[in-house]
């Protein structure tokens, strides 16, 4: 963003601090490609994960990253070719590649055990990684993404992410794009939109606007797809405890179809967060901060061999 311009200044009163640099900046290099990620909380406290959905950044999980930060490491990473991590300019944007770099970041940060949190996309990243490193994760939080999944919600995504970086390119205000996604998603609350818009788009130095990702890269829907479907062959693998969260008012799948997931899990539970769509950690963060909380007492912060999930 150019320096002194306010995404928000048609309308600086909408959302408090939407933009406010919030965490600390840091990067990395993996295998000379630069990944980007916000640290909070002190190093020794027990550490998390967060990795967010397909177009959104590290910033989606800035509330609650500060809402937890006080008790635990919050580690929220900017996937490859999204926010202020280096594009993939070989185009390698599979789930194993995405993997590969959290096996990496996991690695040089010289993390223990610590719990792994993804969203959609990330969520996709977080169970994939969990099948091979389950003995290195105390916890995984799989946030509004299940095997199973209704596709059609999917490629609706895919098509919205789209269209929306077709506005973006030819918007002269953040207020302009706005008003776009608040009429192509009504049912989407309207502070969580502009929050979430603010936080994925930058300004270029010719003043014109843009999202914070690869925009040479299309979403490779089926093979994200393909991935997610695969999971399930693979379920016994994942023997550390898994909280799946569903968004009460995400259409992506159904609460029998959550709660079934865990059941099939060997440690698994499931919660719904009422009056959250997918983007459950924009939409309502507090409740999926509770939720979150809860399911680290019951693993025993600082992940200890505390009776997870007793009958």
């Amino acid at each position: 963003m150019s320096a002194g311009r306010n995404l928000l200044e048609d309308d600086p009163a909408a959302i408090e601090n939407a933009i406010v640099e919030r965490g600390q900046s840091r990067h990395v290099v993996l295998k000379g490609r630069r990944l980007h990620y916000l640290e909070w909380g002190y190093p020794c406290a027990p550490s998390i994960v967060f990795l967010h959905g397909g177009g959104l950044t590290a910033r989606t999980w800035d509330d609650v990253c500060e809402m937890m930060q006080a008790d635990f490491r919050c580690i929220s990473v900017d996937l490859r070719g999204h926010g202020d991590s280096e594009w993939s300019y070989e185009f390698e944007y599979e789930i194993a590649d995405y993997v590969s770099d959290l096996e990496r970041l996991v690695d040089a940060l010289q993390l223990g055990w610590f719990v792994l949190v993804g969203m959609s996309l990330g969520g996709i990243v977080a169970l994939t990684y969990a099948i091979e490193h389950a003995n290195r994760i105390a916890g995984l939080a799989s946030v509004d993404v299940i095997p199973g999944a209704e596709t059609g919600e999917a490629f609706r995504f895919a098509r919205y992410f789209y269209d929306l970086e077709k506005v973006v390119e030819s918007a002269s205000s953040l207020k302009q794009v706005v008003s776009w996604a608040l009429d192509r998603t009504p049912h989407k609350q309207a502070h969580a939109l502009q929050r979430m818009l603010a936080r994925n788009i930058r300004e270029l130095p010719t003043g014109k606007l843009m999202l914070k990702r690869d925009t040479r890269h299309r979403y490779r829907i089926e093979s994200t797809i393909a991935a997610l479907q695969a999971i399930p062959k693979s379920v016994a693998q994942i023997t550390c405890p898994v909280l799946v969260v569903k968004g009460g008012r995400s259409r992506a799948f159904s609460s029998d179809a959550a709660t079934g997931f865990a059941a099939s899990l060997p440690r698994g539970r499931s919660v719904v967060i009422d009056g959250a769509g997918h983007a459950v950690q924009e939409e309502e963060p507090a409740a999926l901060v509770a939720a979150l909380q809860q399911f680290m007492a019951d693993i025993g912060a600082p992940y200890g061999e505390a009776n997870i999930f007793p009958d």
